[in-house]
């Protein structure tokens, strides 16, 4: 049985906010891009979130497909 290919969403960010303690706040989410250097799309995802607190990456995946 084949595998699921990754979701590039979840796959990209994990990389991105790979160093980050969760659960997080949105400003947290966008330090974090920064201080890895994230590319533009993933920075601007994550600027365009909700305030909150998000408890783990799938949250923020989660938010970001809501947003879209």
């Amino acid at each position: 049985m084949l595998e699921p290919e990754p979701d590039p969403l979840a796959v990209r960010l994990g990389h991105v906010l790979a160093g980050l303690r969760f659960p997080a706040t949105r400003w947290q989410l966008v330090a974090q891009a920064d201080y890895y250097g994230a590319d533009s799309k993933s920075r601007t995802e994550l600027g365009r979130l909700p305030a909150g607190l998000y408890r783990d990456l799938a949250a923020v995946i989660s938010a970001i497909k809501a947003n879209h």
